[in-house]
């Protein structure tokens, strides 16, 4: 299991937070405390401009470990900033490189 943590660990990261605030998370009651417990993805949705929208996920885009997209948005996610979230189809356009290829 120990060969599998290094693979699979993203942190550490400082983190705020309990059950109690806005920045929810959760700790054990070791020394020192150790933040275990987190948002896995955080919205803002802009009704009003849906292409202002805002969205992070705790680990990357990608779930394979190996993918270079695995973590690289942790360190967004641990200091809670935010990537944009395009959400109408030219916004879409605009955003994606130019290796994806769009119907």
């Amino acid at each position: 299991m120990k060969a599998l943590r290094g693979l699979l660990s993203m942190g550490p990261f400082e983190r705020g937070g309990d059950g109690m605030t806005l920045d929810n998370g959760s700790w054990l009651f070791t020394v020192p405390f150790e933040h275990w417990v987190g948002a896995s993805c955080r919205m803002v949705w802009n009704t009003a401009d849906w292409d202002a929208s805002r969205i992070i996920v705790a680990g990357g885009a990608s779930g394979n470990p190996f993918s270079k997209h695995y973590r690289d948005q942790a360190p967004l996610w641990a200091k809670n900033e935010y990537r944009d979230a395009p959400f109408t189809r030219a916004a879409v356009e605009r955003a994606c490189t130019k290796s994806v290829l769009l119907p």
